[in-house]
């Protein structure tokens, strides 16, 4: 699975950014357009190689400097929206 996330670590990465696993289980757009019940954001999104290499570099971090980016980065988001 070079592509797809186990429970395990899908669990692990939900811990990590503080939101239950439910989170990534959320509405989406299908294929065809359709919404389903399944991650908050596009399936292709999580499936792309960027994607998976800064998860496996963000896990690599001590957790006190993934709490800090984590943080800095919901900020930034926040203020974008």
């Amino acid at each position: 699975g070079a592509n797809r996330v186990s429970a395990s670590r899908l669990f692990e990465i939900s811990q990590a950014l503080d939101v239950s696993v439910a989170f990534f289980f959320e509405q989406i757009e299908d294929k065809n357009g359709e919404l389903g019940h399944t991650l908050g954001t596009p399936v292709e999104f999580f499936q792309e190689k960027e994607t998976i290499e800064l998860i496996n570099c963000y896990f690599c971090w001590p957790e006190e400097q993934r709490r800090y980016l984590f943080a800095l980065t919901k900020s930034i988001s926040e203020k974008a929206a």
